[in-house]
């Protein structure tokens, strides 16, 4: 097969996208060992994808995503050649795309919560940002004829808004990284961490209350976030200030990837308070370093975690509080969830993730011939 991918949200610095293509697209090369793969991608990451295989074509594309460029630049890669396959690994598919579709769509969390908290734009301009996401995402659904997506959770959600992609859906969940901590890394004695963005959905204020109320039994217990320094940071630091937790919050900012192993195996636990998630990587991540996981009583996180987390009412600072508490003092509960963690974990792995992705592209190249 002749394979293009749209790799331009590639690396690291694109949080959960960037990690889905830096663990999926060596090993989608390796099982493909007959097709042709063309990435298209940003050029500070060119050199790295080039390294991939020898059968990979590396296109660098100036075109940031949902940008009005990309609704030029990526098409006219799929009008230059002629794909069996063409996959967009994330809702902004271009208009005038050609080709056979897939496109994986990690989440509906937009459709849900259109939020003027989770943006910095006027509200008409957000109210038209709005309207042209969930036609990007309409037409999306309406072109692929496969879509890839992470969970049963997000695809109840796709098949409820738009019927007629119910057929077209096949769950492909990810899976977490394997790194080995090999440094020592100056953090406080004991804390519970969260990862990721600090978006209003990430419910973190919600996490700071708690906090407040579990030092007032563990005076020492500070929280460690990790995740690029931005607006929705920033305001988080004033909510922390507010309540006097200061100094018992540490904004990590990003962290590498050993930097990040190590947190996750030294915390006292891993909180993730999300009202609404496509996944929920980092509580799969942190059940893979023996680390706790206290979760929000939402669907997504019973299918994914299933057993191996503790779980709260997201709209209930005192029950989050009394988890940690809970997890901090009763070891049997520790070990009964690290014992459901290592059940966990064996179902999910990127070799797994790729071998389906890689059928779906099968599926794609003849469903239509």
């Amino acid at each position: 097969m002749r394979i293009l991918i749209d790799a331009r949200l590639y690396g690291l610095e694109h949080r959960g996208l960037g990690r889905y293509l830096v663990e999926l697209l060596p090993r989608l090369v390796s099982l493909g060992t007959q097709d042709a793969f063309t990435f298209l991608c940003a050029l500070e990451h060119s050199s790295e994808i080039s390294g991939l295989g020898s059968k990979v074509i590396v296109a660098a594309v100036k075109a940031r995503a949902y940008s009005l460029a990309e609704q030029v630049l990526v098409p006219w890669h799929t009008f230059k050649h002629s794909f069996d396959v063409v996959h967009v690994p994330h809702f902004n598919v271009p208009f005038l795309t050609r080709g056979p579709l897939v496109v994986t769509i990690h989440d509906l969390i937009l459709h849900h919560m259109p939020s003027e908290r989770a943006t910095l734009l006027p509200p008409a301009v957000y109210a038209a940002k709005v309207l042209l996401y969930r036609a990007t995402v309409a037409n999306a659904c309406w072109r692929a004829r496969q879509i890839i997506t992470v969970s049963q959770t997000v695809a109840q959600d796709i098949s409820s808004y738009y019927p007629l992609a119910k057929d077209k859906i096949v769950v492909t969940p990810l899976a977490p990284s394997q790194v080995r901590p090999a440094i020592v890394l100056k953090h406080p004695r004991r804390y519970i961490l969260s990862v990721g963005s600090a978006y209003p959905h990430k419910n973190l204020s919600l996490a700071l209350e708690a906090l407040a109320r579990v030092r007032l039994h563990v005076p020492d217990l500070s929280y460690v976030i990790v995740g690029k320094a931005d607006y929705f940071i920033n305001r988080l630091k004033h909510e922390a200030a507010q309540q006097g937790l200061q100094d018992a919050v540490v904004f990590w900012g990003e962290a590498s990837e050993t930097e990040l192993a190590q947190l996750y195996r030294d915390a006292v636990a891993y909180v993730a308070p999300s009202l609404s998630e496509g996944f929920g990587l980092p509580g799969l991540e942190a059940l893979q370093y023996d680390c706790p996981v206290v979760a929000s009583d939402i669907p997504v996180f019973h299918e994914v975690l299933s057993k191996a987390a503790l779980y709260f009412d997201p709209h209930a600072a005192v029950d989050l509080a009394d988890c940690i508490l809970r997890l901090m003092s009763d070891v049997t509960l520790r070990q009964t969830l690290s014992t459901a963690a290592a059940s966990v974990i064996g179902n999910y792995s990127w070799t797994a993730t790729a071998h389906l992705t890689y059928v779906t592209y099968k599926l794609a190249a003849h469903c239509g011939s």
